[in-house]
């Protein structure tokens, strides 16, 4: 969410999706972040300013998904409607707001994984997902606190059985739900139990919210689970109470680049986790 050093400038006119360009001396928002990610932002024109989320897109491009405040006029306000009017002078940089700035997780251990705890158990009726997660995607939100490294995805199969599952991390959009593809997995093997770690991109996150992804094929479904009173891991508690969301995706091959929908949402309950596995 935050970034170290981007200023940019955008000739962009109105309240609308911002292109951006570069400015010597300065990072991008593109050399820190990839499409899909959200980002904290300010806009400074004139006298006028705006700070809000805003999702990283194509071609050097910015959302203004969320506006978090702006002084427009030199009346201040919060969570406006929208955002201040541009005229093509604009500099944007990535900056916190007062209202979005996280607690720092310490990353002194070097064999330190971070969890998200997912609430659903592959394979399982009930629990409000789906008769059966064959050809479904299931994500769940985590909030991470500290910015992380990552190479690898990892869960625990506690009962193999012919199919296959692939993992992945997706961002948060600004309506909350998944959004765009960060990183997936290859097809893993679920014969088998123990714990199955996927290779991913390297990616390096910012501390927000976002998803992780648990999808199988095959004819048998295996059983990811228990990971926290097995394996002696332990996930930190939110303090609220998320829920999974589950999608439709027959014949996958690849998990979707995108969520394009929300998909409906499933029960609290269940032990699973996904890791993520710091580079």
């Amino acid at each position: 969410m935050l970034g170290n050093f981007v200023k940019e400038t955008t000739a962009t006119t109105g309240t609308g999706t911002m292109t951006l360009s570069a400015v010597a001396g300065f990072a991008r928002v593109s050399d820190q972040f990839a499409a899909g990610q959200l980002v904290s932002y300010a806009i400074e024109e004139g006298n006028n300013r705006e700070t809000g989320l805003g999702k990283v897109a194509a071609g050097n491009t910015l959302e203004r998904t969320v506006i978090l405040s702006k002084l427009d006029g030199g009346a201040y306000s919060e969570y406006p409607a929208t955002g201040i009017s541009l005229s093509g002078s604009a500099t944007v940089f990535i900056t916190p707001d007062k209202g979005n700035l996280f607690n720092g997780f310490p990353g002194v251990i070097a064999d330190l994984e971070l969890y998200s705890s997912h609430n659903i158990v592959s394979g399982a009726p009930n629990r409000g997902l789906a008769p059966s997660l064959d050809e479904y995607i299931t994500l769940q939100p985590f909030l991470l606190l500290g910015r992380m490294r990552v190479d690898a995805l990892s869960a625990y199969c506690s009962a193999g059985a012919a199919a296959t599952v692939r993992l992945g991390l997706y961002a948060c959009g600004g309506d909350g739900y998944p959004d765009a593809r960060i990183a997936q997995t290859a097809d893993i093997d679920a014969s088998s139990t123990g714990s199955k770690v996927g290779a991913i991109t390297p990616v390096t996150i910012p501390p927000g919210w976002y998803y992780t992804a648990f999808a199988s094929k095959g004819n048998a479904y295996p059983s990811f689970y228990a990971w926290a009173t097995t394996q002696n891991r332990h996930y930190t508690p939110l303090g609220l109470t998320v829920r999974s969301v589950t999608k439709a995706i027959p014949g996958w091959t690849d998990l979707p680049a995108q969520i394009t929908s929300p998909g409906t949402m499933g029960n609290a309950n269940g032990d699973f986790a996904i890791a993520l596995v710091g580079a």
